[in-house]
């Protein structure tokens, strides 16, 4: 791949890479905003090449941890409680007849149970919150921010090449 072609790869990963740290900082799923916590998730996303294909990745533990802010998580294990009571204190949740610890211990047991909120309202109605999707799985997104500047740019090389000639 030359040099053109390389810089122009990397303006477009990096380009998705920011829609999508947009959408986790910004994107209100539920009525207590954006699911952008501790903004781990949106500093862990990158990019490389493997294979000739453009691949999006994050380098957070657990394999399928950023597909939690599309999808919500699962019921099975209680989550820890620790990162739900730091959420309750960024957003000034006080609760006035329990402490925020107990509250936390309860959100926890019932994601445990139920799954979180944003897996029982979007994926049980087959609908993800669009952080991710909105970007890497729409095909008008795709086309103006991939496949038009790659065009546009091969398109502009042909006719250097052909005036050259």
């Amino acid at each position: 791949m030359d040099i053109e072609i390389k810089l122009l790869v990397r303006d477009i990963a990096n380009q998705i890479i920011a829609d999508l740290q947009k959408n986790i900082r910004e994107k209100r799923v539920t009525e207590f905003g954006p699911m952008n916590n501790t903004g781990e998730a949106a500093a862990s996303l990158r990019w490389k090449i493997e294979d000739g294909n453009l691949v999006i990745y994050s380098t957070m533990p657990g394999f399928n941890y950023i597909m939690t802010l599309e999808t919500g998580r699962k019921p099975g294990r209680m989550p820890p409680v620790e990162p739900i009571q730091r959420w309750m204190q960024q957003r000034g949740i006080n609760p006035r007849d329990i402490s925020q610890e107990s509250l936390a211990f309860l959100i926890a047991r019932r994601i445990g149970r139920e799954g979180s909120k944003v897996y029982r309202e979007y994926t049980k109605t087959g609908k993800g919150t669009g952080i991710l999707l909105d970007v890497i799985g729409n095909r008008q997104y795709i086309k103006d921010n991939v496949i038009t500047p790659i065009v546009n740019k091969l398109t502009e090389r042909f006719i250097e090449q052909m005036q050259s000639a």
